[in-house]
């Protein structure tokens, strides 16, 4: 599957500013992030206003808000493939 997703704003882990792009998807892998991209066989899919992470943050689990049974050792959750922990207060 091809797809476009437009006008995101990209957080690449790399540490700068999030920036708006376009990112192109050919069979499920990542294969261009530009200001602008146009490919007529592509789906295109508006994101404008989204934030869009590239699968390398963490962002589902919620770090010191730990119940019984559910371990002590929060870097034990921080798995091969991510970069980044999302971390934030639990309510």
């Amino acid at each position: 599957m091809l797809f476009i997703l437009k006008g995101g704003e990209i957080w690449d882990g790399l540490g700068g500013d999030p920036y708006r792009a376009d990112l192109l998807v050919d069979g499920g892998k990542i294969v261009q992030i530009a200001r602008e991209i146009n490919c007529e066989q592509a789906q295109q899919i508006d994101v404008e206003g989204c934030m869009i992470l590239p699968g390398f943050i963490d962002s589902l689990n919620v770090y010191g808000c730990r119940g019984p049974g559910w371990g002590d050792n929060d870097l034990a959750e921080h798995r091969p493939g991510s970069t980044g922990i999302e971390c934030g207060l639990c309510v």
